[in-house]
């Protein structure tokens, strides 16, 4: 440990701390989190990723003060949890980012693992959390590439109010926070959670793109079980709406209040092409006037376009059991695209849309990077869709 410290603490900007000699071996962190103030700086493990740094499940892993890029490469990160109080008057808030890993600017994440952190903690009377991030936080952004981001927390508060109106606080990004521009490629996405905000497997207030990789089994719980994105409320007034694109990838097993799979609530255009989103849920019970739902695709206000993909066997409890597309401040526009199977939508999916059950079998590794549903002889699916054009990389 304090070989590792001397080492980030000596680092030059855009310099590489080289751990490749530490094959199979294990630090565990005793004196908190390991501050790394250069704007640019890479921390290399060895090839076969058997270096392990563990919080401890006492402080973050690695906090980065600059304002450049911290890349991870070929490491296995594990069990960090950060939260700190502040008094709000009536609560004692406990206010955490980046349970394993903090940046005040870009993180990557290549050929690594992050498991088993949070930003949480055991409130009681007259205490709430406020978590972003379980995972990992970045003030811009965060590319994971061909890395598997596993079993953390983001934990949050609902509170009510004397009008009825409840309000969210914290909870967003059980895996992954990006203020900026995220990007997930190659990449397995599992066993996430974020209490009150949402985006269970990821939360982006930039634009998102998934593509190659798997989105499975997390829990967001109000909106975005697997996929969440937020314009951030900070840009200017006219700036272009951010968007949110799933390319070539698997969304599955995810629940949330709305959009179980994936939510864009706030304007963002959602574009979903060569993909599968299936078997997740929306668990808001039937409300009247609530316009939410889609327990496979939730998104408010813009475009939805789906393309080559199945979007089925999802389950929504108030409106869309696969699909629903609205638009509080105006006409709902029509959903766009060709060459796919949804089993039910809101509003109707385009003309040439297959309704029937695809016959998805399990998620299971059938070849390439991340698990997927292989579908089941005499399927409806098999020689429907069309080829893409050029190779998405």
């Amino acid at each position: 440990e304090g070989a590792l410290r001397d080492a980030v603490a000596g680092a030059t900007d855009g310099a590489t701390v080289d751990l490749t000699a530490l094959s199979g071996c294990t630090i565990t962190l005793t004196a908190g989190e390991i501050a790394i103030g250069v704007d640019d700086l890479t921390v290399q493990g060895p090839a076969d990723t058997s270096l392990t740094l563990s919080g401890n499940h006492a402080s973050r892993v690695f906090r980065h003060t600059g304002h450049g890029l911290l890349t991870l490469d070929h490491l296995a990160i594990t069990d960090g949890n950060y939260t700190r109080p502040y008094d709000q008057g009536k609560y004692t808030v406990y206010h955490g980012t980046g349970g394993a890993v903090h940046s005040d600017g870009d993180v990557t994440l290549s050929s690594s693992s992050l498991t088993g952190s949070s930003v949480c903690y055991p409130v009681g009377d007259h205490q709430y959390n406020e978590g972003y991030g379980g995972g990992v936080f970045a003030e811009g952004e965060v590319s994971v590439i061909r890395s598997t981001v596993s079993g953390n927390a983001a934990c949050g508060t609902v509170l009510p109010s004397p009008l009825g109106i409840v309000s969210y606080h914290g909870g967003a990004g059980g895996g992954i926070f990006a203020g900026g521009d995220l990007y997930v490629s190659y990449s397995t996405i599992s066993g996430n959670t974020a209490y009150a905000k949402g985006g269970g497997g990821v939360y982006g207030e930039g634009n998102v793109i998934v593509a190659h990789s798997a989105i499975t089994n997390n829990h967001g719980f109000q909106k975005g079980g697997g996929v969440a994105i937020r314009q951030n409320e900070n840009l200017p007034i006219g700036d272009a709406l951010v968007s949110l694109m799933v390319r070539a990838s698997t969304i599955s097993g995810n629940t949330a209040m709305d959009g179980g799979g994936l939510a864009s609530m706030y304007g963002s255009p959602v574009d979903v092409y060569d993909s599968t989103i299936a078997l997740n849920t929306a668990s808001r019970e039937e409300t009247d006037g609530w316009f939410g739902g889609g327990g496979g695709v939730c998104v408010n206000g813009y475009s939805l376009r789906l393309a080559n993909s199945i979007v089925a066997s999802n389950t929504a409890h108030n409106n869309g059991h696969d699909v629903t597309l609205f638009n509080i401040a105006g006409p709902t526009p029509p959903i766009a695209g060709d060459h796919n199977i949804v089993m039910s939508s809101s509003p109707a999916a385009p003309p040439d849309t297959i309704a029937t059950d695809p016959g998805l079998l399990p998620l299971a590794d059938n070849g390439g990077p991340t698990p997927t549903h292989a579908l089941a002889p005499g399927s409806v699916a098999i020689d429907a869709g069309r080829p893409s054009i050029g190779l998405f990389v």
